[in-house]
């Protein structure tokens, strides 16, 4: 019997494809939505879905509660799925900061721009930062503030 070796993936590459997949999938769905039904719309959908993913995110066990457990889900899935580089998260259970250095969605919404894409880098922020203020508003949670740099971000979360 013949052993097969199996490839490893090159993980920043696959990385980088899911997600300016995944940047196109949420642009097409979105923008049928609000061609479709107005801006309005796309607000409550983003809303439903940061819904439904707090109370999947709620049940998850973790070490961390509060303001910091949404930080690190949020830090962990942005370095990891994203591939994001630079994330920083520091905190307690009261308040928590997710910092990103270097956002790789915003370097794919640039590229996408690039080749013509109808979006711009505000709409792209915009619609992370509305998906995670609803989240933490979902886990009882604030985000308190969101400051965009040249490459990436911060986020504050609070508990209300």
């Amino acid at each position: 019997m013949e052993t097969v070796e199996i490839e490893e993936w090159d993980k920043a590459r696959v990385q980088k494809e899911t997600n300016i997949e995944t940047l196109k999938l949420h642009g097409a769905y979105l923008g049928f939505i609000e061609e479709k039904l107005g801006k309005e719309a796309v607000i409550e959908c983003i809303s439903a879905m940061a819904k439904h993913e707090a109370g999947a995110l709620q049940n998850i066990p973790t070490k961390e509660d509060g303001a910091l457990k949404l930080a690190v889900i949020q830090g962990t899935a942005l370095k990891n799925f994203c591939g994001s580089e630079d994330v920083e998260v520091e905190g307690n259970e009261e308040q928590a900061i997710v910092t990103i250095g270097k956002c790789m969605a915003l370097e794919n919404t640039r590229e996408l721009i690039r080749m013509g894409a109808p979006i711009t880098e505000e709409m792209s922020c915009d619609g992370c930062r509305g998906f995670y203020a609803n989240l933490a508003k979902f886990m009882g949670l604030e985000n308190a503030d969101f400051v965009r740099t040249d490459d990436g971000c911060r986020y504050v979360y609070s508990k209300i």
